[in-house]
């Protein structure tokens, strides 16, 4: 089986549910961790879907754009990446953060 993901007018995604799901995994962090030092971003391999705070602490949710992109990440910071659910890796590819200005 094959799914499509369309946000505003565009294909972002199509593929098995599989592969949906394993292109985005969240991540937790602490606060003053700088982001643009991951390894895989900035080079088109990672980008970040939401950086929030629950009442754990910071979370970073991140989509896969080069496969083993999530494993280099592991690899080298000794983090742990967590996958989402189907729901939730979809709320995570559409959602936008909300454009200052806007009401």
């Amino acid at each position: 089986r094959r799914v499509g993901v369309v946000n505003e007018g565009r294909a972002i995604f199509e593929g098995s549910l599989p592969a949906l799901t394993a292109q985005v995994r969240t991540m937790r962090v602490g606060q003053g961790v700088d982001l643009g030092g991951l390894p895989g971003l900035g080079t088109r391999r990672l980008t970040i879907l939401k950086d929030s705070e629950d009442d754990r602490g910071r979370v970073v949710t991140l989509r896969e754009l080069d496969s083993g992109a999530f494993t280099d990440l592991e690899a080298a910071t000794g983090v742990t990446l967590e996958p989402l659910g189907l729901e939730d890796t979809f709320i995570a590819l559409v959602s936008r953060a909300p454009k200052l200005g806007r009401a």
